[in-house]
């Protein structure tokens, strides 16, 4: 049996820094280059009573580019989105995400419906590879 040490082989790294925030805006790019998949995790904290945010995955050839939105795998449909509301505070959102699926540099979209603040963090967790006995994780993106 192999022994994965994720302790020394994962790489978080903080998208969004954990705050509060009034509009649409977009992450920091995470370079994948060399990564074959990872998690996405969106932590809420409070949302405004009447308004909603929605997380979309995103990713660019350069750091600079262009981002497009990911896709689901094996398909040209855009990846479903994760809309989230007043009722989704003090919650975790995790997405799989399939980096060899994707262009190379990663980021979240995350779009306001209103101008009321928002509080939210969103962190990219890269996995080493793994070739013990388990199968492939299943992929959101």
């Amino acid at each position: 049996m192999t022994v994965l040490d994720i302790g020394n082989n994962i790489a978080p790294s903080i998208m969004f820094s954990p705050a509060s925030r009034t509009a649409t805006a977009n992450s920091t790019a995470i370079d994948t280059g060399g990564v074959s998949w990872g998690v996405i995790v969106i932590s809420i904290g409070n949302l405004h009573a009447t308004e909603t945010v929605t997380f979309q995955v995103q990713s660019s050839t350069t750091s600079g580019g262009t981002y497009t939105a990911a896709k689901k795998l094996g398909t040209s449909t855009d990846a479903d989105t994760a809309a989230l509301a007043n009722a989704d505070d003090d919650t975790i959102v995790v997405i799989a995400v399939n980096c060899r699926n994707l262009d190379e540099f990663v980021r979240v979209s995350a779009t306001h419906s209103g101008s009321n603040a928002q509080v939210y963090g969103v962190n990219f967790i890269a996995m080493p590879d793994y070739t013990g006995d388990a199968q492939d994780p299943t992929f959101d993106v």
